[in-house]
Formats: C-alpha cells, sequence, structure tokens
C-alpha cells in the first residue's frame, strides 16, 4: 500500500503510516498483487514520539467534538418533540442526561449569582467579586445536588411505585431529556439577569416552579405505559414534589432561598 500522503511503501495490512503516522482506516483496502517492499526500508524509520502524541490529540479532539455533537443533537431531538423523543432515551443517553442537569445548575447558578449582584456593590471590587462567586458555587452546587435528589426519588418512584425495574442512569437519561427545555428556559433567565430586569423577576420564579413540576410528571407519564400497575402519574408526580419541599424546609433551612 502506498502512503497518499508520503508516498512512501507500506504492508498491504498496514492501518497506519510508520513514516508520516497518517491513518489508513479511511482507505478502502481492495485485493492487490502482491508488490516486492523493500523491509529495510520500513524498518528503518518508525513513527516519532512527536507523530505519535500528534495522533493521540488528534483521537482526543475527535471524540470532543463526538461528545459535543451527540449532546447538540440530544438537544435539538428533545426540543423538538420531547414526548416522543423520550420514549427512546434510555441508559445509553446517560451521559446527556446528567450533561443537561448540570447545564441547568450551571445557568441557575449564574443566574442568582447576577440577580444577587447589587447588594455587594458597596463593597470593594475584590470582595465583590469574591461575594459573587460565592454566591455562584453555593447556587450551582446546591442546585446540582437538588437535580440529582429529584432523580432519586423519580427512581424509587419508578421501580417500586409503578414496578419496573430501571437502572438510575435510565432515569436520568430520560429526565435529562425532558429537562432541556427547563435548559433553555434558565439560559433566557440568565440573559435577562444581565441587565437586572426585577419586573419580570416574580414571573421568571413562578414558571421556573411550573417547569419543574411539568419535567417530573412528563418523566414519570413516559414510564406509566410501561407500568405493570395502574398507578396514576399525577398522584406520584404531586407525591415527589411534595418531598422535595419538604426536604426544603426541613434540612436545607439555610440555604432554600436559592430554590
Amino acid at each position: 500500500m502506498i502512503c497518499p500522503h508520503c508516498q512512501k511503501t507500506n504492508t498491504p495490512d498496514a492501518s497506519y503510516c510508520p513514516y508520516c503516522g497518517n491513518s489508513f482506516d479511511s482507505i478502502a483496502k481492495e485485493p492487490s498483487e502482491p508488490v516486492a517492499i523493500d523491509s529495510t526500508e520500513i524498518a528503518v524509520s518508525p513513527m516519532s514520539h512527536h507523530t505519535k502524541d500528534r495522533r493521540a490529540a488528534a483521537i482526543s479532539r475527535n471524540k470532543k467534538k463526538g461528545f459535543f455533537k451527540k449532546y447538540w443533537d440530544f438537544l435539538l431531538e428533545s426540543l423538538k418533540s420531547p414526548a416522543t423523543f423520550s420514549n427512546r432515551v434510555g441508559a445509553d443517553q446517560y451521559l446527556n442526561g446528567y450533561l443537561s442537569i448540570t447545564l441547568y445548575a450551571l445557568f441557575y447558578g449564574l443566574t442568582i449569582a447576577f440577580l444577587y449582584r447589587p447588594l455587594t456593590l458597596l463593597q470593594p471590587p475584590d470582595a465583590r467579586f469574591l461575594e459573587s462567586l460565592q454566591t455562584f458555587l453555593l447556587s450551582f452546587l446546591f442546585y446540582e445536588a437538588w437535580l440529582l435528589v429529584t432523580a432519586g426519588l423519580l427512581y424509587v418512584v419508578i421501580n417500586y411505585w409503578l414496578k419496573l425495574n430501571r437502572a438510575f442512569h435510565h432515569i436520568v437519561g430520560r429526565f435529562g431529556s425532558f429537562i432541556t427545555i427547563s435548559v433553555v428556559f434558565m439560559l433566557v433567565t440568565f440573559i435577562l439577569s444581565i441587565p437586572q430586569l426585577y419586573v419580570i423577576q416574580p414571573f421568571l420564579i413562578n414558571m421556573t416552579t411550573i417547569l419543574e413540576f411539568m419535567v417530573i410528571f412528563a418523566t414519570i407519564f413516559s414510564f406509566h405505559t410501561e407500568a405493570k400497575g395502574k398507578t396514576e402519574p399525577l398522584y406520584a408526580a404531586i407525591a415527589v414534589s411534595a418531598v422535595l419541599i419538604l426536604l426544603s424546609h426541613w434540612f436545607l433551612r439555610d440555604i432554600a432561598f436559592f430554590i
């Protein structure tokens, strides 16, 4: 096989060129007549460490691009037809589910930091920055944990109330597909919090609460058709929401204002 990059002769079954590092994976290997190969030429010039590092870095970049491309497709499909798409979401989409949860918590933390920024205007710039950073981190970490607790409650309801046997990753993947709507809404809320439009703040808070309940209900309802029992999904969603409210009042009083 002749390398199309450096024109060196390689063995017919080579997967890459040992001289320049070019990959032959995308080249269709067709049967050909035996070719006389200078074995001394091949043995003299092994692939350098620099070429190996470049190939490894290229593979790593392609994997990252592939991951974010998959999540972008996941996001668009979830927004386009959430009820239909969610039925096809299983444990194989758990990474996308976790990423949706993290993005939601991230935008929530940024929104809280910008909304509480006027409270730090009388402080020195350094103290103001640290205060805003602390507010963001507390809000982000709290809401990340809050959403994971919600996924845990959904796991309990779906496995023990609806009598289904579903892995936690399966629940997270489907929950994440529905929560993409909240991710986009929270992104818009964050953008509107930058100019500090306090007039619409009550509307945004109420919409966030409504969306959270709808996501919980939609996740449970998506499993309802597979359930062996006759449990009403609305009552299950109300039970999950009630437990979350009780947790916020009983165990999280000091940071409940971040909800």
